[in-house]
């Protein structure tokens, strides 16, 4: 049997089941003999017989996605990116009662619009494992273009900041005509003269923060960022400014859920649907080390929209700076949106342990995280000897650099420095 659609061929192989070819290139996506013999063989090396978050780059006629189900979790997700869209209409006309179709682990985005795709990928978790179809690698590449480009850049994804550079450059040539309507950051620089200023992520010790504030006899400045708007809607807060980074979707949702419509800071490769529904007043900032001299520039390069609010408050001329809903960890009541992800057998986990005895399996990103922002709380004491900034947790991991509140609970927690990070298996 040989059908045709557009410039792909299905074809039979020696076992019955259909395997396809490109017919310009030449280039076959699955064996000619047994497809499924070969998909069970790459799906068992990609999950290394336990699979966990997965991104899959070429679906193909997924033989390799449908028998890579057998190995995920039930807190497991697959993401698939195919810039064939005719391949899928051909694999669900070969395969229409495939589970990957229903199952809800699965989500599959057929398109080669660059944009379309960075939204994509944005959403998916840092600590997803990439997986690369060799055959669908090799047509990217024999077609070339921008879409072999971001290939290249996802090949590994977290490990390859050039490349991942290189994708927020092109998003930020893509924002261009929304970026000429924001004011510069600086304008926000020096707005206040040492005053209390919280400045809140989205984790949920947030929660416990803002009932010690309601019993404050005056709200200090907030500066929120965009994963915590929600969170302070409920409560009937709306904060001084907000700060936004993210190339996500999921970034316009958390302002529209809001309804927030105060300063909004950005950075040039946030996602162009939050420029362009904005309707408040837009601040644009760039990604720097808070030592720098230049103007308009802000603290980044940390993985968290913690970075650039914290540098913020400073520059607008906080002090004291608290932090809140900074959680950085899963366990022990902690926890960091998207960041940390629970697996049933975490082995690219990072066990730490504390002087204290306090153990627990935590994402090597918590280690990035941390350490990080340790180093921004560093350089902005040593520009300001007189700033002082504390931390709000009532439990868990502390910030290196970042004093308890209030002091007297330092016996509750256990200071990041005495931490011992080490590489071990569950």
């Amino acid at each position: 049997m040989v059908s045709f659609l557009t410039e792909f061929e299905l074809e039979d192989t020696s076992i019955g089941e259909p395997t396809v070819r490109h017919r310009p290139s030449g280039i076959c996506l699955h064996s000619l003999r047994d497809p499924w013999h070969e998909a069970k063989k790459i799906a068992l090396d990609w999950s290394n017989g336990d699979a966990s978050d997965i991104l899959i780059w070429g679906f193909g006629l997924g033989y390799v996605a449908q028998a890579l189900l057998q190995f995920l979790t039930e807190k497991s997700r697959l993401w698939i990116v195919e810039t064939h869209p005719e391949l899928c209409t051909l694999a669900k006309q070969a395969h229409p009662n495939w589970t990957i179709w229903q199952d809800r682990r699965v989500t599959i985005t057929a398109t080669q619009s660059l944009q379309k795709l960075q939204d994509f990928l944005g959403d998916i978790p840092p600590a997803a494992e990439v997986r690369i179809h060799a055959p669908s690698q090799a047509l990217l590449r024999w077609e070339g273009g921008r879409l072999a480009e971001i290939l290249e850049a996802v090949t590994l994804p977290m490990k390859n900041s050039r490349a991942r550079a290189s994708i927020f450059q092109r998003q930020a040539e893509a924002n261009a005509p929304y970026l000429s309507r924001c004011r510069p950051v600086s304008e926000l620089f020096n707005r206040w003269s040492d005053e209390p200023v919280l400045v809140m992520g989205a984790g949920p010790s947030l929660v416990r923060v803002l009932e010690e504030i309601a019993r404050w006899p005056k709200r200090p400045r907030m500066i929120a960022a965009n994963g915590a708007l929600p969170v302070l809607a409920n409560w009937g807060i709306c904060p001084d400014v907000a700060v936004c980074i993210e190339a996500r979707p999921s970034a316009r949702r958390d302002i529209q859920k809001a309804n927030f419509a105060g300063p909004l800071v950005v950075f040039p490769a946030v996602n162009h649907d939050v420029l362009r529904a904005y309707q408040g007043s837009l601040y644009l900032g760039f990604p720097e080390d808070p030592s720098a001299t230049r103007e308009n520039t802000l603290a980044a390069g940390v993985g968290t929209v913690m970075a650039p609010a914290l540098d913020l408050a400073a520059k607008m001329g906080g002090n004291p700076i608290l932090l809140a809903g900074l959680d950085l960890g899963w366990k022990e009541g902690l926890y960091a949106p998207g960041a940390m992800r629970e697996r049933s057998s975490p082995q690219a986990s990072v066990r730490a342990t504390a002087v204290s005895g306090h153990s627990f399996w935590t994402s090597p990103a918590f280690a990035a995280f941390a350490a990080g922002l340790a180093r921004i709380i560093e350089n902005l004491k040593t520009a300001n000897p007189r700033l002082r900034i504390y931390d709000m947790k009532t439990s868990g991991l502390q910030i290196v650099g970042a004093t308890p509140w209030p002091p007297e609970k330092l016996s509750q927690l256990v200071p990041l420095q005495e931490i011992e990070f080490s590489l071990s298996s569950p």
